[in-house]
């Protein structure tokens, strides 16, 4: 029973708005960028998804949600100079296994709705 929002359709959000969304959000699926930092809005437990650089000075993301925690998956995208890339390729497996993955985290304990990590 979720949704999902993509934070850019059909307009940005406002900063109170962004606020509420990443507040109220269970899972946070975000590309490597400074946008990212709007998980500093999201409540302890909440997961996030981090479509990351192949390169080890940008773990940013992942220092921000332990320090707040926050439940974290990586997944690391593949290539070279991803930054001045206007497309790339999102491996969509790893994402939903990330997803299934923090999603069973949720999970009240005396449930059985969990899978393994990634």
């Amino acid at each position: 029973g979720g949704r999902v929002v993509f934070s850019d359709e059909p307009r940005p959000p406002s900063a109170l708005e962004t606020v509420r969304m990443f507040h109220q959000a269970d899972v946070v699926v975000g590309l490597h960028g400074s946008g990212q930092a709007n998980i500093i809005f999201c409540r302890e437990g909440t997961g996030v998804i981090d479509m990351n650089l192949p390169e080890p000075h940008s773990q940013y993301t992942a220092h921000t949600a332990y320090a707040l925690g926050l439940e974290y998956a990586l997944v690391l995208l593949q290539g070279a100079a991803l930054h001045q890339r206007l497309y790339i390729t999102v491996p969509i497996p790893e994402v939903v296994a990330a997803l299934r993955w923090l999603l069973a985290r949720q999970c009240p304990p005396d449930d059985d709705c969990g899978e393994g990590p990634p």
